[in-house]
C-alpha cells in the first residue's frame, strides 16, 4: 500500500463522447496516463493519507527542524526539498510524497520560518527568496520581479522579504502568481515607507535632543 499524491489533471475527453467514470483517466506529471480510480492516493479520504496527515501535523508541532526531521523519521520518512518542494521520501523506498499533495505547502513554511532556519540548512544560497516564492506560488520569476525581490532584501532583509512572500500567497491562495507577486510587493513597499518614517522620527528626536550650537 503506497502513498502516491501526485498532482495531475484530467485527459480531455473527444468531442461527442462521454467519459466513463470506471475509465476516467488523469495525466501525471510525467506525462503518464492512468486510471483516475486506479491512481494512488487518488481519494483525499483514504485511510493512510488521513494517518500521514496527522503524522506531519504532529510533526509540525515540533520546537526545531531538527525534531521535525527526527519525528518523521521515527515514522518512516526522511525529509529534504526535492527542487523547491518540501517533501518526504519513505525510507523503504516507496513513491516520494511531496507536501503540497498533502496540502500542508503553506504550513510547512510558516513553520519553518518561525523555527527561525537558516536557508542554508535547504541547500539555497543567495537565490533563496527566489526558490522559496517559486516553491509557494510555482511561479518562476522573470528577471525583472528577481530584481525587485533582491532589493527589497537589501533594504528590508530575507527574513522580512520571506514573511511577506508566505503572507501574499495565504491571502491570496486562490488568485493567479501574478496578483499574488503585486500583493507582495505592496507589502514590501508599505514596510520600507515604515521603516523610513521611523528612521525620520528618530532623527527629528535626535535633533531636538542635541544642544544648541554655542
Amino acid at each position: 500500500m503506497g502513498y502516491g499524491f501526485k498532482s495531475c489533471r484530467r485527459r480531455p475527453v473527444a468531442s461527442g463522447t462521454t467519459a466513463s467514470p470506471q475509465h476516467e483517466t488523469e495525466e501525471t506529471r510525467d506525462g503518464a496516463f492512468l486510471p483516475r480510480d486506479a491512481r494512488p492516493g487518488y481519494d483525499r479520504c483514504r485511510p493512510q493519507r488521513r494517518r500521514l496527515l496527522a503524522r506531519v501535523k504532529a510533526a509540525l508541532a515540533c520546537d526545531s527542524m531538527a525534531e521535525f526531521r527526527r519525528h518523521m523519521r521515527a515514522v518512516g520518512f526522511d525529509f529534504t526539498i526535492h527542487g523547491v518542494e518540501p517533501t518526504l521520501l519513505p525510507i523503504n523506498g516507496r513513491q516520494h510524497i511531496g507536501l503540497p499533495a498533502l496540502g500542508l505547502r503553506t504550513g510547512f513554511w510558516l513553520r519553518f520560518l518561525e523555527w527561525g532556519e537558516d536557508w542554508a540548512s535547504l541547500g539555497w544560497g543567495q537565490s533563496a527568496p527566489v526558490r522559496f516564492w517559486r516553491s509557494l506560488t510555482d511561479d518562476c520569476l522573470d528577471a525583472a520581479r528577481r530584481d525587485s525581490v533582491e532589493k527589497f532584501c537589501v533594504t528590508l532583509g530575507v527574513e522580512s522579504v520571506a514573511d511577506a512572500m508566505l503572507v501574499a500567497a495565504q491571502r491570496l491562495e486562490s488568485q493567479p502568481a501574478c496578483d499574488q507577486f503585486r500583493y507582495f510587493c505592496g507589502i514590501c513597499w508599505n514596510r520600507v515607507r515604515a521603516a523610513t518614517d521611523v528612521v525620520a522620527k528618530a532623527r527629528v528626536c535626535q535633533d531636538m535632543a542635541a544642544p544648541p550650537a554655542a
